[in-house]
Parts: C-alpha cells; structure tokens; sequence
C-alpha cells in the first residue's frame, strides 16, 4: 500500500460503492444505495451517507470517526451505528477495495472516489 503515511493521504476524499461481489458473484447495487456515499475526512471523521433516496425509513446516516492498523491494512469505522472493520485489498487515488463481513459471509466493496 506504500508509506505509513500515504494510505491516510488517499484514503481522505468522498467515496461511492461502485461494486459488490458476495461469494464470488456480482450484486448489483440496490436503486436506494446509488445516492449513497463515504466521505472519510482527514482529521479521522467519516460519514457513510444514506442520500436523499433510502432502502428504509428508519436509515439514518452513520457518523464517528475511522483508524488504520495492521500495518495500513485493516480500516475500522467507529460511529453510531456499530463498529466496523474493512481489510484493504487495494488503494489507489480514485479506487479503494475491502473486503467486509456481513452477517456470516464476506463482501468484496469497490468504492469510487468522487471528491
């Protein structure tokens, strides 16, 4: 991924879903998710934004604060809804990779950046 310091620089920007592969298989992203974004900011906040169109009514958006570890590997989003931890297959300056557990399986999420 490259220097201790790096991953943080790229990492900060605003990101959208563009892709999930569940047990090996693409899934497309719901109509309610499209508007849908990950900003991850600089000073270690982060907002996952549900948008103005949501998949419930009872969505809210999920705010807190995000860390690195293992080495730059491992992303952790710590907010109001749960803890979160992504591990990072790959980062770039327009394309972040992780991979996620969701429920009892793992999640491939490809994020776009869009700001």
């Amino acid at each position: 991924m490259g220097e201790n310091s790096s991953v943080q620089d790229v990492i900060a920007g605003k990101w959208k879903l563009t892709k999930r592969i569940v047990k090996s298989k693409n899934h497309a992203i719901k109509a309610c998710e499209n508007d849908n974004t990950l900003e991850i900011q600089g000073d270690g906040a982060y907002v996952f934004d549900n948008g103005v169109t949501q998949c419930n009514a009872s969505e809210t958006n999920d705010v807190g604060t995000w860390s690195l570890s293992d080495n730059d590997q491992e992303l952790t989003f710590a907010g109001n809804e749960a803890t979160k931890t992504m591990l990072l297959k790959s980062i770039g300056t327009n394309q972040l990779v992780a991979e996620i557990k969701i429920d009892t399986h793992i999640e491939t999420h490809t994020y776009t950046k869009i700001q």
